[in-house]
């Protein structure tokens, strides 16, 4: 089967072409293109999507197996806190197991570049080059952390201080109006009440 990338990275339906097995390959592939842009941790993040967490196991096994170490997100989280996590990280890249908008029956494959950017076509081309020939490594989660590789984090902080500085947070919470919040069980999740708590305006 041949993976193709498009926009960030590669999706597929879950179960069909988006399995364990392909999943490791991608990131091995990835690995291998990027092995010269540095030596840091990898942020590796993921979505509320079905199975998404232990597809980003997989991906941080592999990572370690190849003899990275990685900044994995302690929950699930939204595209742009990767991002602000590989700034904070100073990561040479990162993986963010996500199919953005597509359907749910999707999942994907996202690469994000040291500026915590959507990986231009260079990128994604190398790394699809890469995926047929990679061989992927494997090291477990609790080996992984025995030997110091792995560091599980909540990727929040660095989303909420990154927003902080674009947004006036402060007048919006001391503004007193009342916000109603569906987030549609994404993976902002509560995110907007903890931005917007400790003053007058009260989120729903």
């Amino acid at each position: 089967m041949g993976i193709r990338f498009g926009t960030d990275g590669w999706r597929a339906v879950i179960a069909e072409e988006f399995t364990f097995a392909n999943v490791r390959r991608v990131c091995a592939g990835i690995e291998q293109a990027l092995r010269g842009t540095g030596d840091g941790s990898v942020v590796v993040g993921y979505d509320t999507r079905f199975l998404s967490r232990r597809f980003a196991e997989a991906a941080a096994e592999t990572l370690m197996g190849a003899g990275r170490s990685v900044v994995l997100a302690a929950e699930a989280s939204p595209t742009p806190a990767s991002s602000c996590q590989v700034v904070a990280t100073s990561a040479p890249f990162a993986i963010v197991i996500t199919a953005s908008h597509n359907p749910a029956i999707f999942n994907g494959v996202k690469v994000k570049d040291s500026n915590g950017s959507s990986a231009g076509s260079e990128i994604t081309s190398a790394c699809e080059r890469s995926i047929p020939a990679a061989t992927p490594a494997g090291m477990e989660l609790m080996e992984g952390r025995r030997r110091g590789l792995l560091t599980e984090i909540s990727f929040v902080d660095a989303h909420q201080e990154r927003l902080s500085r674009m947004v006036d947070l402060r007048a919006i919470r001391d503004a007193g109006i009342k916000v109603a919040n569906d987030p549609m069980h994404g993976s902002a999740g509560r995110l907007l009440e903890t931005l917007l708590s400790g003053g007058r305006t009260r989120v729903t």
